[in-house]
């Protein structure tokens, strides 16, 4: 039979968040008892305004095409909510919304790389980076340290004449740290450099913060104003308005970048759903204490669950300063066995802790760093205990190789 598949997408592998959601539904239809802290999606619910708009959308049979670039109503508003944050105003022409922050990732990769460019990232990085990057035929350039940021040496030491983007994700997914203003402010005089390099923000959970004032994650384009026009910043409605099934994202940066990332969709998807669109507008508008309420949930939560994760027996974590992940240091339980199975990496310990004991996790390795498992927070507090009680007892019962 002949192979029809194109070379790059034979390199692509399926989203391992979806596929491990695809076994977590098996398991379940097999009665197991399965606990999942392996997705990131909050297990909130949106605010009532976003949803009683989307509900008036489709009644007033507003489920139309838009503009590719959203809604002008959305972008004011994605314009008002950033000027409010930071202080930084962007002009509509500046700003395209699409359906979903995965999605203007993907559009602002293929508008910026050619082939053989390189992109700049850290590990750990969310797992879709490289995948989505390899897409256009360029290549990652990937960071390792003990710190989990990117430092001015790192970043000199890493650019040359092929590096095309520079890629920061803070608060990062999966281990929840967060840049600083001076680690920032650092890295933008190290960029004034090189001028040839655009910085790609993913800020998705740039409100969803755990320091004692909860104020927001630093913004480079804030700091460094007269990088405004290398920098594009992407974010959406999935994570601090718990809207991931709406599909709603956005970037804002350089006119010329956006306007070519409007016309890449224009041609792909189309535009967003006018009712997501919609929705994401009542979201924006809400001068509520959701957020901030949230935040307090989710610290509290956290608290509880990092000294849950301190009275187990040789298990580390790296303490997020946001987001909503709790990245575990396992490295101590390598070159242990569990039933005649010797745990020789990350995957080994996810695929037992999930075969045996039905707790999904995330390995460490599928995020480009080895020794490490990712849970969430984003589910109940109940579900997050008993899944550490599991691989407590599965820890517990490891021996030593003789």
């Amino acid at each position: 039979m002949n192979d029809y598949l194109s070379t790059r997408i034979k390199n692509i592998s399926e989203s391992l968040t979806l596929s491990l959601v695809a076994k977590t539904l098996e398991l379940k239809k097999r009665n197991k008892p399965v606990i999942s802290l392996a997705i990131g999606e909050p297990d909130w619910s949106c605010l009532e305004c976003a949803k009683n708009a989307a509900i008036t959308a489709i009644n007033a049979n507003k489920i139309k095409y838009t503009s590719a670039n959203g809604m002008l109503e959305l972008r004011r508003e994605i314009s008002n909510r950033f000027e409010e944050l930071y202080g930084i105003y962007y002009n509509m022409d500046e700003i395209t919304a699409g359906s979903g922050a995965k999605y203007i990732l993907t559009s602002v990769f293929q508008t910026l790389l050619n082939e053989k460019d390189e992109v700049i990232l850290l590990a750990p990085y969310w797992l879709s980076y490289p995948d989505m990057i390899e897409l256009t035929g360029a290549k990652c350039k990937i960071i390792k340290n003990d710190s989990f940021k990117i430092s001015p040496d790192d970043l000199k030491n890493a650019i040359n004449k092929k590096t095309k983007i520079l890629l920061l994700n803070s608060p990062s997914n999966p281990s929840g740290i967060m840049y600083s203003k001076d680690e920032l402010l650092l890295l933008a005089q190290e960029l004034r450099k090189h001028e040839q390099i655009i910085i790609v923000s993913d800020e998705i959970y740039n409100e969803i913060i755990f320091d004692k004032d909860l104020s927001l994650a630093h913004n480079l384009v804030s700091l460094a104003p007269d990088l405004k026009n290398r920098i594009v910043c992407i974010n959406g409605a999935s994570k601090t308005y718990a809207m991931t099934g709406y599909r709603i994202g956005w970037a804002l940066g350089p006119k010329k970048i956006i306007n070519k990332m409007t016309a890449y969709q224009s041609q792909t998807t189309g535009s967003a759903s006018q009712v997501s669109q919609i929705a994401c507008i009542a979201a924006l508008k809400d001068k509520s204490s959701y957020i901030k309420d949230l935040n307090l949930t989710l610290l509290k939560k956290k608290i509880l669950v990092c000294l849950t994760i301190e009275k187990i027996k040789n298990l580390d974590y790296i303490n997020p300063d946001g987001a909503f992940y709790i990245f575990l240091n396992i490295k101590n339980f390598f070159n242990l066995s569990y039933k005649g199975k010797i745990i020789s990496n990350s995957e080994d310990f996810a695929n037992i802790l999930l075969n045996e004991f039905y707790v999904v996790t995330l390995a460490g390795s599928y995020f480009g760093t080895e020794g490490y498992l990712r849970i969430t927070l984003a589910t109940s507090t109940k579900q997050i205990l008993e899944g550490l009680e599991r691989l407590e007892n599965f820890v517990n019962t490891l021996k030593h190789v003789n």
